[in-house]
């Protein structure tokens, strides 16, 4: 997620490399909270512990701006012609 924010900075944020740069992370936030709290078990959830703070700001952050189907969606359409996703989608129906 870091090497495509730093990549879409590079290019002056294209909005292909902006998109991507931002589908990444919202895809993996669910997978990134889980196995921290599996790693720091019941002190995760605890005031004295700021994984507490990032566990309730997660869901805000992940569904940002549509979340991840939103920033996939974007990036596929400023990938590929109207023509090409349909056909894509109809292969994968």
């Amino acid at each position: 997620a870091r090497w495509l924010a730093l990549e879409a900075a590079f290019r002056d944020a294209a909005p292909l490399a902006a998109a991507t740069a931002a589908g990444r992370p919202a895809a993996a936030a669910n997978v990134v909270a889980r196995e921290s709290h599996q790693m720091h078990g019941a002190i995760g959830l605890t005031r004295e512990y700021p994984l507490h703070l990032w566990s309730t700001r997660l869901g805000p952050l992940a569904t940002e701006m549509g979340g991840a189907r939103a920033h996939r969606e974007a990036a596929a359409r400023l990938r590929f012609s109207d023509e090409e996703i349909t056909r894509r989608e109809s292969y994968w129906a």
